[in-house]
């Protein structure tokens, strides 16, 4: 999203929606059905962003953890994750 919109202040605004994934099961609900958005006003803003852009339009969806490559950049990994989410950026070979 953040890269979205730098493009868009060089004037190249991006016409299709954003496909965001995430691997909280809870804030993806959230952003469906805001009902009990009053009783969640703890949760991080991060969170309220997300049902803001999936009110905008953006494609929100669940991604298992296991399968979440953006943890490669986040995480320290298990040896066997490693590799797996390393050859899903081809970076790597599969053992």
């Amino acid at each position: 999203m953040w890269l979205r919109m730098l493009v868009a202040e060089i004037m190249l605004p991006q016409v299709s929606a954003t496909p965001l994934l995430t691997d909280n099961e809870a804030a993806l609900a959230l952003t469906k059905d805001p009902h009990f958005h009053a009783c969640t006003k703890h949760i991080n803003t991060n969170w309220h962003y997300i049902h803001k852009c999936h009110e905008n339009g953006d494609h929100v969806s669940y991604v298992p953890p296991k399968e979440n490559i953006a943890d490669i950049f986040t995480k320290a990994l298990p040896t066997p994750a490693f590799p797996y989410l390393c050859s899903y950026l081809r970076l790597c070979n599969l053992p």
